[in-house]
């Protein structure tokens, strides 16, 4: 039976620092991340994707909005489906730069605002964020302070005019 030597010596390895607890960057936790305002996106559909993404033991959870990049088949599409502002500063998946048609500017928004908060808000991860500052305090309070500037950045921001 022919093996390579490199595959067992990199498993051995693996095994060896997943003994010690070194891990190799990537997340031991659960995580999604959405898309809002796709070409048929609706609220009901927002709506239900929230609702999915809460039924789901997940950790993490990001949501982003939808971006027809040049040089896709959505950017040469987009008009098609809704109104698509083509300017390459908002076009970064975090500013709305697409609006489905049926929806807002504000719809959007709201809707991603509401599902952080629907989603980090629920006791089952405000209990695990509390356990984690026991098991790993530098690291968790880290990643808590960087969630609040990130929430903080998102709930108070200008809105589309900045």
């Amino acid at each position: 039976m022919k093996f390579n030597f490199w595959a067992v010596l990199l498993v051995i390895l693996s095994l060896f620092l997943n003994i010690w607890g070194i891990n190799w960057g990537v997340p031991d936790d659960e995580r999604i991340s959405l898309v809002f305002g796709s070409f048929l996106e609706t609220k009901e559909t927002i709506r239900q994707t929230t609702d999915f993404a809460k039924e789901l033991m997940l950790d993490v959870f990001h949501v982003t909005h939808f971006t027809p990049f040049p040089g896709s088949a959505a950017f040469a599409e987009a008009d098609r489906y809704g109104a698509f502002e083509k300017d390459w500063r908002k076009m970064n998946m975090l500013k709305v730069c697409f609006i489905p048609k049926g929806l807002t500017v504000r719809e959007l928004e709201d809707s991603q605002r509401k599902a952080f908060l629907e989603f980090y808000l629920r006791p089952r991860i405000a209990f695990e964020e509390i356990k984690g500052i026991f098991r790993d305090p530098v690291s968790s309070l880290i990643r808590i302070f960087r969630g609040l500037h990130s929430l903080i950045s998102i709930f108070f921001s200008k809105g589309q005019d900045d």
